[in-house]
């Protein structure tokens, strides 16, 4: 019978990890920078990558060394169960949080209604948003409210949005003042705005 192949060196292992999670970091950057919103879920992504890889590459070193994983994997799952029922309105949000950078449905600068609240998103992450209401209160909301309930996004398909007041004035006032006085202001908050 013929020699059996030569297995791969740990050491060379060892050596090509670091350089596959980098080019595997890379891409996963370059990607998603390109997109609005995605610099920050890049960089957790592309985290989360590394030590992927970093893992398998592991556990190819050890089975090539000879240690047998079969059972360290078999404990390895029912630990994760257990810690996937621990962990998951976070394994939830997580979730949710890739839905929204596929879906590209809410990004950065959006005005969304939420929860009875008119907010202005300032950050989107991969667990949770970060926004800002008309009052200047920061709100951190998880990403599986945004999944799971109804989301007005008053900015997707365009940036004009229009504001209803109520104004009100005394009786005996001159309407044609207050309506000009009105539209003056409006027109300065235009001007203000671009």
């Amino acid at each position: 019978p013929p020699p059996a192949p030569p297995a791969p060196d740990p050491l060379s292992l060892h050596d090509a990890l670091p350089i596959l999670s980098r080019v595997v970091r890379h891409g996963v950057t370059r990607v998603l920078s390109r997109t609005r919103g995605g610099a920050k879920a890049a960089g957790t992504l592309s985290g989360i990558l590394h030590y992927v890889v970093l893992l398998v590459g592991l556990s190819i070193a050890l089975q090539t060394v000879g240690i047998d994983l079969s059972s360290l994997f078999a404990a390895g799952a029912l630990f994760a169960v257990a810690l996937g029922f621990a962990m998951q309105s976070i394994t939830e949000n997580f979730v949710a949080g890739f839905i929204l950078l596929a879906e590209r449905s809410i990004k950065p600068g959006d005005v969304l209604h939420v929860d009875g609240k008119t907010i202005k998103v300032l950050d989107l992450g991969i667990r949770a948003i970060t926004a800002e209401t008309r009052d200047g209160e920061h709100l951190v909301i998880p990403n599986a409210v945004l999944i799971g309930s109804t989301v007005t996004n008053y900015t997707l398909s365009h940036s004009a949005l229009r504001i209803h007041a109520l104004v009100g004035v005394v009786y005996a006032s001159d309407m044609a003042q207050v309506r000009s006085t009105l539209e003056a202001v409006a027109k300065r908050l235009n001007d203000a705005c671009g």
